[in-house]
């Protein structure tokens, strides 16, 4: 009766273990879908302001063309025009690559820290399992 008595203690035991693990394996598997979504709402910013760079670049574009019609009227004035344009449009272009790079940094960091804590809980439940 003692026996039986120890078997079912250490059987509730696992029982628990594994209920306490498999309730973190849902947390992270909520804290994932969270960070998807976190991730989703970063490229969609990421994005859009994208989209309004290149939209200032394409009015700088066009901006430069208009200039150039005008060239055959004011030859000094089109060409420290074009000079500050063209030095804009390169400062954006700058500024997208730069924003561009830190947002793949970060969603790379963020998409690593979850890959790692994921490996983390399969291998904490592989070894309940194991043990189970």
């Amino acid at each position: 009766d003692i026996v039986s008595s120890a078997l079912e203690l250490r059987q509730a035991s696992i029982l628990s273990e594994r209920n306490i693990l498999l309730d973190e394996l849902i947390q992270v598997k909520k804290e994932l879908q969270l960070a998807q979504m976190e991730t989703r709402r970063m490229g969609e910013a990421f994005l859009q302001r994208l989209g309004v760079v290149e939209s200032r670049v394409m009015a700088g574009e066009a901006n430069t063309r208009t200039l150039d019609k005008r060239e055959a009227g004011g030859q000094q004035t089109l060409v420290q025009s074009r000079s500050e344009m063209e030095l804009k449009i390169r400062e954006m272009v700058s500024e997208v690559g730069r924003f561009k790079q830190n947002m793949e940094t970060e969603v790379r960091g963020q998409m690593d820290v979850v890959r790692s804590e994921l490996k983390q809980r399969d291998t904490a439940m592989l070894q309940v399992e194991a043990q189970a």
